[in-house]
């Protein structure tokens, strides 16, 4: 999670923006959803599918942005 947090933050300081993909991800625990939830704080999106990942980031004041389409490729 650290070095998530620390890419993210850099790329934040030169990019308007900055998103994660989490579609594909079924479990996070407490302490990546502690550094999800700083980053979604700084700016960075979270895009995840719904479901139980997502429940649980909203739950803890994580911005998701929700995909419609969970098949591979749909932000591409």
């Amino acid at each position: 999670p650290a070095l998530l947090e620390q890419a993210c933050t850099e790329l934040l300081k030169t990019r308007y923006e900055v998103s994660l993909d989490l579609v594909d991800v079924s479990f996070v625990d407490g302490v990546g959803v502690e550094v999800l939830r700083r980053l979604s704080r700084a700016g960075t999106e979270i895009l995840c599918a719904s479901g139980p990942v997502a429940s649980a980031l909203e739950e803890a004041g994580v911005r998701v942005t929700l995909d419609a389409d969970t098949s591979k490729g749909a932000w591409a």
